[in-house]
């Protein structure tokens, strides 16, 4: 395939951009790429070890909790990937970045948090450890070690991080990764019983999982994303907002573990839910206030191509509109279903996933790759079921 895209001809696009390439994992000519592969199995070997470094462990316990862990994370996966806008990220990377929170980070900060701690009881004295030295190294190893993951994906010439958002949802699945294998080796390292499995699920999923590892990641993954990819920002603001973020989610994470906060009351008492709330919904509602910011930033920048540089009978005027946003697809796909029934509201769905995929292909491949004009082809096919099962012309 061609580096460069040729003009397009049709009346009123501006000239082809240059393709961008599709984001991928694999560059077998880079070394970021092999030194991630060399930490990522060191720290994988030796994390395999802690883990099973217990015999006390029963079987079942321990499959139980892999289980309903893996439930957990792909409901998580699902939700998350569904709600990307415009742009599906790869699924490689997506693994790579749970990987480096689940494995690297996890067993790095295993190690940094012992040398800090034990560094704190010797200093400072062992009481203000008990009280304080978990909350200072948790936030500090974790969130660097994590954050570092970002950095790596950054430097990964093919993984293509474009944006404050690839940012953010590269922080999440780094922080889902980090939580998922936490949360197995507190529920194996505690749990002797399938009832108190089950509990750590709930207390560790829903009740602290809500807003724990992959909010403070995807936080200081915006931050990440926004330095080095909002390059019409200066300097000097990009720095602030990376560096801003990373103190919100440090400090999030030093009150979740610190005894500012205490848990009050027993298990499922209103107390206790009380402090979990003022623990926990800070950082989530930042991060959705981050991801309302960088939708905002994200719209106009897709809007803008589309208007460009693809052909408007593949995406007309009134098919970009209802496309800017989960609220508009829905009504579109309304609109079809009350004039032409359920298969012209089928029909309109999987019109704009088709238009939506061939604007991430002409942006990442070309409008003259394979394919993108497949997939232009399948717009048309939709456009003509559309009108034959009688939704009107758009």
């Amino acid at each position: 395939m061609s580096e460069t895209t040729p003009e397009l001809t049709t009346p009123g696009l501006a000239t082809a951009h240059e393709p961008s390439g599709r984001p991928q994992l694999v560059d077998t000519q880079s070394l970021v790429f092999w030194l991630f592969v060399a930490v990522v199995a060191f720290s994988g070997l030796h994390l395999f070890h802690w883990v099973t470094a217990n015999p006390l462990v029963a079987p079942a316990i321990a499959w139980l909790a892999i289980v309903q862990w893996a439930i957990y994370a792909g409901i998580f996966l699902v939700v998350v990937y569904r709600h990307q806008l415009f742009v599906k990220r790869p699924l490689s990377l997506t693994f790579a970045a749970m990987a480096w929170g689940g494995v690297v980070a996890m067993w790095f900060s295993i190690e940094a948090d012992q040398v800090l701690e034990s560094i704190f009881t010797q200093v400072i004295s062992p009481e203000w450890n008990d009280g304080w030295g978990l909350a200072v190294s948790g936030a500090t190893n974790e969130e660097i070690l994590k954050a570092l993951g970002l950095v790596v994906l950054v430097l990964l010439p093919l993984a293509r991080v474009k944006s404050s958002l690839d940012g953010l949802y590269y922080g999440m699945m780094v922080g889902l990764g980090f939580q998922l294998v936490e949360d197995y080796t507190y529920t194996v390292g505690q749990s002797t019983t399938t009832d108190e499995v089950l509990g750590f699920l709930y207390l560790r999923g829903l009740v602290a999982g809500l807003w724990a590892h992959a909010v403070y990641t995807g936080i200081v993954g915006f931050g990440i994303g926004y330095l080095v990819t909002r390059r019409d920002r200066p300097m000097a603001a990009r720095i602030g907002v990376a560096v801003g973020l990373f103190a919100f989610a440090w400090t999030m994470h030093f009150v979740w573990d610190s005894p500012i906060l205490v848990d009050w009351g027993e298990r499922s008492s209103p107390a206790f839910y009380t402090t979990i709330l003022l623990k926990g919904v800070p950082a989530l509602v930042v991060l959705l206030v981050i991801l309302r910011w960088g939708r905002g930033h994200e719209r106009t920048d897709w809007n803008e191509f589309v208007e460009q540089h693809i052909d408007p009978s593949l995406v007309p005027a009134d098919d970009r509109t209802s496309l800017l946003d989960h609220g508009g697809r829905k009504a579109a796909r309304r609109a079809a279903r009350a004039s032409g029934g359920r298969s012209a509201g089928r029909v309109r769905k999987h019109l704009q996933v088709a238009q939506l995929r061939y604007v991430q292909s002409v942006m990442e491949e070309g409008a003259d790759s394979e394919r993108a004009q497949a997939l232009a082809a399948d717009i048309r096919e939709l456009q003509s079921w559309a009108r034959a099962v009688g939704e009107p012309a758009r």
